[in-house]
């Protein structure tokens, strides 16, 4: 038989042994929520980082299409008078050459050389005026936005950023569908976010595209009930499980660790619209795709 004082004895033991891993678990699980913190440190870190190489890229890129602006004003100016000179050209040629379909120029016979010069010329001021308008618009896009709010035409705001993100769409998708309703008011707000807001979440519905057979569908509506003007785009991509879905307004979560996800697209936007008064809904299902939703209040026109 065990003597009482051993038994008290071992008691004591046990209990010093059970604080014992009471003490190691809290600070195992101390020691694993430090572990934690600092990895979301390093991710973040990491993010800020990209973001601030986006940022600088920004600015490089707006400094690049104004040095292009003044060449390229050259090419087109240069293009419009030799599309007039041309015309001279051509007549002066057929009225004093003999035989003009005979003459040959740089090897090329001048009746291929009648066709090709007026196609190359009218190529050239396209080309240009293509050129010039990007380059605008990417300036318009890395220009910082006033802070000036107003009256904002939404179909105006859907416009520009498919007109910014058209290489993309063609790039992703072979149906693209855009249905605007003429009988809009105007909305609450500035109109470089609200352009921000439909280009983050366009761009997000053609990333989500498994291939170019899928579609993406962009509308605008007047809800004039709720006085509030709303856009839908809906796309036939991957989807979300819940558990994406629910973190998808957070700033830097992305599902696109290895590309060029910042994770702040979602983030952004619905900031800027819960900014205006508006709201920002999302569904989505796994392989049935997702609708966005952005509802922003209206402007109350007087009769």
């Amino acid at each position: 038989m065990t003597a009482p004082n051993d038994s008290e004895q071992l008691k004591r033991y046990a209990e010093d042994l059970n604080q014992t891993i009471r003490e190691l678990k809290q600070a195992n699980a101390k020691l694993r929520r430090q572990v934690e913190v600092e990895e979301q440190a390093r991710v973040v870190q990491q993010k800020m980082i990209h973001l601030n190489k986006m940022t600088s890229l920004g600015t490089l890129a707006a400094g690049i299409a104004h040095e292009i602006n003044t060449p390229i004003s050259y090419i087109l100016g240069n293009s419009q008078i030799l599309e007039e000179l041309w015309q001279d050209v051509e007549r002066v040629l057929r009225e004093t050459v003999d035989n003009p379909e005979k003459l040959v120029l740089a090897g090329i016979p001048f009746t291929d050389i009648r066709e090709m010069i007026p196609k190359m010329l009218k190529n050239n001021v396209q080309g240009a005026r293509q050129i010039s308008t990007i380059t605008s618009k990417l300036k318009d896009f890395t220009r910082q936005p006033p802070e000036k709010r107003g009256r904002t035409d939404i179909n105006r705001a859907l416009e520009y950023a498919v007109a910014i993100l058209d290489k993309k769409i063609r790039k992703c998708t072979n149906h693209f569908h855009f249905k605007l309703s003429r009988q809009l008011p105007p909305a609450k707000g500035n109109i470089h976010e609200i352009e921000q807001v439909f280009i983050n979440i366009i761009l997000n519905a053609l990333q989500a595209l498994p291939d170019k057979t899928c579609e993406v569908s962009v509308s605008s509506a007047f809800a004039k009930k709720n006085n509030e003007i709303m856009v839908t785009i809906k796309d036939q991509g991957r989807g979300m499980e819940p558990a994406v879905l629910d973190r998808i307004m957070e700033p830097f979560f992305t599902t696109r660790e290895n590309s060029d996800g910042t994770g702040l697209g979602m983030y952004i936007a619905y900031a800027i619209v819960e900014k205006t008064g508006g709201n920002l809904e999302i569904s989505s299902k796994p392989g049935m795709g997702t609708e966005v939703t952005v509802c922003l209040p209206a402007e109350k026109i007087e009769a």
